[in-house]
């Protein structure tokens, strides 16, 4: 197998033994080049180094999601006769429609 070599779309396999050589210089320097790095081990995925702007948009999908969660907890749990309009929640927090 190359030392680096892309497979499918901006995904690179290496071989975990580059690190014990001391190539995580260059391993990184790789990492620009794609938007992750898989690194095996006896055949198996141990890890996945990803870059940072990768990273951002993972978490922020994941932050999201929770979020999407609760909403979506809520509102199953929420009856009917509990919901306010529009014009009763400003009331209640003394905005006036032309504020909001």
């Amino acid at each position: 197998m190359d030392q680096a070599r892309t497979l499918t779309g901006s995904s690179s396999f290496i071989s975990i033994s580059r690190f014990d050589r001391g190539e995580a210089n260059q391993i990184f320097a790789e990492l620009g080049d794609s938007s992750s790095i898989k690194v095996f081990e006896n055949g198996e995925c141990v890890d996945e180094l990803v870059v940072p702007q990768r990273y951002a948009a993972m978490i922020e999908m994941l932050e999201e999601y929770a979020l999407w969660l609760e909403a979506e907890k809520r509102y199953q749990s929420a009856q009917a006769g509990n919901w306010l309009t529009e014009e009763q929640l400003l009331a209640d927090l003394g905005v006036s429609p032309l504020e909001f």
